[in-house]
């Protein structure tokens, strides 16, 4: 169900979800200010990290029928399943979340389960596209002779990350994306078997 209303009968407060490499963001506070937003909560987070320590002390203040303010769905979380999450956790609370940017983002004036139905499309969207890739890579592999060594578990390859790093035609993101290990067993194992980073 929609509504009507004027919003300036919310409190509204502020978010903005960011990573380490992209931390400026001034014009953005100034637009929250500026949409009188009475507090403002930033999280600067790595892109593999879940963890936003403030937007849960953010959860904490939230009265019923408050208005979250973002300055973009970009600045919302790390994914769209952040997004989604995050969503979720800001109407369990009885309030609405809402763009400066992206105008028809507003749970409040729109049907919040339309937007919610949509993004989660989106989600299983981009899951499959990623599993596509990871299999593309993997046939890629597989054609020129890579050898899939013994796996940590049903998911992880060490030995198949090491030897895409070897022939140099993948990042170590994409090696680690396609081998489903993190960087830190990735570099642990580099540095293991003497191959320098």
């Amino acid at each position: 169900m929609s509504h009507t209303n004027d919003n300036n009968q919310f409190r509204l407060i502020g978010y903005i979800c960011i990573s380490p490499a992209n931390t400026y963001i001034d014009t953005e506070i100034l637009d929250l200010r500026h949409a009188r937003c009475q507090n403002i909560f930033k999280d600067i987070v790595p892109y593999s990290s879940k963890e936003k320590p403030n937007f849960k002390g953010l959860l904490s203040t939230l009265e019923k029928g408050d208005m979250v303010v973002v300055p973009s769905i970009s600045r919302t979380g790390r994914d769209l399943k952040d997004l989604l999450d995050t969503i979720k956790a800001i109407e369990s609370k009885g309030c609405y979340i809402k763009s400066l940017k992206e105008t028809w983002f507003n749970t409040y004036t729109n049907d919040s389960s339309l937007i919610t139905d949509m993004i989660s499309s989106f989600v299983v969207f981009e899951k499959n596209l990623l599993l596509e890739k990871q299999q593309e890579g993997v046939n890629d592999a597989k054609e020129r002779g890579v050898k899939f060594g013994r796996k940590l578990d049903p998911l992880a390859d060490v030995d198949l990350a090491m030897n895409l790093y070897t022939e140099g035609r993948y990042t170590v993101t994409k090696i680690c994306t396609l081998c489903h290990i993190s960087r830190n067993t990735f570099y642990r194992e580099l540095d293991k078997r003497g191959l320098g980073r």
